[in-house]
């Protein structure tokens, strides 16, 4: 969907469970796009948002993986912005300490180390 002529697309794809989106068609969404914002997220406890793979894991370091490294073999892409959290790096302090209890920040830590990695690759920012 592209709003109101501002050369915005929104893109929704499905990228963990049974049917999620193949690599190809996650590249195919990002290709012609100088930009790429990632705003994904789940619970930090498990809840029912969690059946069908909606966890931590899998949104928050996998699915950011694979949007990461698709955008760093689009050559048109030269930003990206991942929306995280605070406290990734202070798991060991309170209040994060508890808020982690289910891995939800090592997830996101581990999806900020992957958009770093492929910007470094590919020469993004």
């Amino acid at each position: 969907e592209t709003l109101d002529n501002d050369n915005i697309d929104v893109v929704e794809l499905n990228l963990v469970g049974d049917n999620k989106a193949t690599d190809a068609e996650l590249q195919a969404a990002i290709e012609g796009a100088t930009g790429v914002v990632v705003s994904v997220g789940t619970t930090a406890f498990p809840t029912k948002r969690w059946d069908g793979g909606n966890n931590p894991k899998a949104i928050d370091m996998e699915a950011v993986t694979r949007i990461a490294n698709a955008a760093s073999n689009v050559e048109s892409v030269r930003r990206m912005v991942l929306l995280t959290s605070v406290g990734v790096s202070r798991t060991n302090q309170m209040p994060f300490l508890i808020l982690n209890l289910f891995g939800v920040l090592d997830a996101k830590r581990a999806g900020e180390d992957a958009v770093k990695s492929a910007a470094g690759e590919a020469g993004f920012s």
